[in-house]
């Protein structure tokens, strides 16, 4: 973060303006490795309890319904199909009334009028009943949604289905739950097999346009659902519902927490192409299917999104690991991820006089069905790229692949840099770079993915059980997912109990290539250890700092 200026004063991560700067650099762009994880907690449990007030709200409104029917007391906003209830309404007030006495300097989006700024840097999104045409016909289908901005990109959301009821979340990074049990989209890979939802505009002509469109989707899949509610069928392919969802003309409140939600779980979330998701379509689909749903769906003539940048919330995608099939040489599979040709087609070259076959992607959409469809040994990351950037992309395939990714920065700035490593990179080269020094660096990582070498049998460290030989680690019994790299540090620093290492011993011993004084590495990759082997990461009681030594690991 940039010095605050002389006459600002700085407090807990806010300057006097009240504007939230957690996680924010001078661009204004949100970095997710720099967000205060006690502010996501804030965030998120928020949203969870006013979902569920709101919910309550919603299941007593029901016996009211046929009241409201009869007297005619059901207005339209922008069609005669586009309806509205005092349901609606009362449920918005609840929720705003909630923030404002929780987070007072915050802004307000509501969908029922409800336009509030805010001076903190965070913003609310919220849909209090989304879908009531299945609440006024005492069908199931409608929930509660509830998302939270910051710069303008989701972060933590909140919808509950009071019918089912079930509550899914999501927190940036975290992944996605469903009543705190985690969930993943499915790994269909065959669109004429996939289940697909959808959903219908309020206008004539757009129904119109939409059913001429099902005449090209319906005979190409398995079959379609129209549940009647977006939040709802973007929850639906969070959990596996359904395998993938279109919708035309979809709403900052439609997406801000079922749009997390479902990057969270694994799916690719977009516009047509590749660009953001909202008006004028929104795709969101398991990463086998992405890239077929969306030639489908242009075949069939939707059009493209309006802005091809980048947007909130963009794709995650759950990912297989990959097969190691060789050593060091020939067979080697390298995914490298770069938006300029000549850069892209320079590192191809001096890769395969290495003898590694070589993948390529322009863009983060690109690399996420590619790594889907045939994993790699290594993936090479350029941090700018266009749509999916290049942390989105590293903290999507970091979600269940340990895969060995190097990130590629324009300038060794202590942000990039740390925000890279945070969101799940291994190492990262700075350019301009050498092709020896790009080589040497994937060969130590395809080294250390590799290693076979154990420390003991087995090691206990109070609740945590360390099996080297089988790359498992267990806390309470648990088997917790480790990176390749952050296993190997954590048997380094087992291989001595209660020795202190210093940052230069373990940049020797788990990189293994000439990183002398770079020890922000280390700083991270422990970071992310205590977030996976400790009880409250804030306080480790395994992972240890011995200030102005090292680190070590207790028993």
């Amino acid at each position: 973060m940039a010095e605050p200026p002389a006459d600002r004063v700085e407090t807990e991560g806010r300057l006097d303006d009240g504007v939230l700067h957690d996680g924010l650099l001078d661009d204004g762009v949100l970095h997710e490795g720099l967000l205060d994880d006690a502010l996501l907690d804030e965030l998120s449990g928020l949203a969870a309890g006013l979902a569920r007030r709101a919910a309550d709200l919603l299941l007593e409104g029901m016996a009211s319904v046929p009241e409201l029917l009869a007297a005619e007391r059901i207005g339209t906003k922008t069609s005669a199909t586009d309806m509205v209830s005092e349901v609606d309404r009362a449920s918005e007030r609840l929720l705003v009334d909630g923030i404002l006495a929780a987070r007072p300097d915050d802004g307000i989006l509501g969908e029922e009028g409800t336009d509030r700024p805010g001076r903190s840097g965070v913003r609310w999104v919220i849909d209090p009943l989304d879908g009531t045409t299945n609440f006024l016909y005492g069908l199931p289908g409608f929930a509660v949604s509830i998302g939270v901005e910051i710069a303008g990109r989701s972060v933590a959301g909140a919808v509950l289905d009071p019918v089912q009821d079930e509550l899914f979340e999501a927190t940036l990074g975290r992944g996605a739950t469903r009543n705190g049990a985690a969930i993943h989209c499915t790994m269909v890979g065959d669109l004429g097999l996939s289940l697909i939802g959808t959903g219908f505009g309020y206008e004539a002509t757009v129904r119109a346009r939409q059913a001429d469109v099902l005449r090209t989707i319906l005979p190409a899949v398995r079959d379609i659902r129209r549940f009647g509610a977006a939040a709802v069928d973007l929850c639906s392919v969070a959990c596996g519902r359904l395998d993938g969802y279109y919708e035309v003309g979809l709403q900052p409140w439609d997406l801000a927490a079922g749009g997390l939600i479902a990057t969270e779980a694994g799916a690719v979330l977009g516009g047509l192409d590749g660009g953001r998701a909202g008006a004028p379509l929104t795709v969101a689909a398991a990463p086998g299917i992405a890239r077929a749903l969306r030639a489908l769906l242009s075949q069939a003539g939707l059009p493209a999104s309006r802005e091809a940048g980048s947007g909130p919330p963009r794709g995650s995608v759950t990912l297989g690991q990959p097969e190691m099939r060789h050593s060091q040489g020939v067979g080697t599979r390298i995914l490298t991820v770069e938006d300029d040709e000549r850069i892209r087609t320079a590192v191809r070259m001096a890769l395969e006089d290495e003898g590694w076959d070589v993948d390529e992607s322009e863009s983060g959409e690109q690399a996420l069905e590619a790594f889907a469809a045939d994993p790699s040994d290594v993936v090479l990351i350029d941090l700018m790229l266009p749509g999916i950037d290049g942390f989105e992309l590293c903290r999507s395939i970091r979600r269940t692949s340990d895969v060995p990714i190097l990130m590629v920065t324009a300038r060794a700035d202590t942000h990039d840099v740390v925000a890279g490593l945070e969101a799940g990179a291994d190492d990262y080269v700075t350019k301009p770079f050498q092709p020896k020094e790009l080589s040497a660096r994937i060969r130590a990582l395809l080294r250390r993915a590799r290693s076979t070498e154990p420390v003991r049998t087995r090691l206990r460290f109070g609740d945590l059980e360390i099996i080297p030989d089988d790359g498992v680690v267990r806390r309470d019994g648990e088997e917790i997912h480790l990176t390749k790299t952050e296993f190997r540090l954590l048997c380094e620093l087992a291989s001595s109990s209660g020795r202190v290492f210093s940052r230069e011993q373990l940049l020797d011993r788990i990189w293994g290539y000439d990183y002398f004084g770079d020890g922000r590495l280390v700083d991270v990759h422990i970071r992310r250890l205590r977030t996976k082997v400790e009880h409250d990461p804030a306080h480790p009681q395994h992972v240890v700092t011995v200030r102005g030594l090292g680190y070590k690991l207790n028993g």
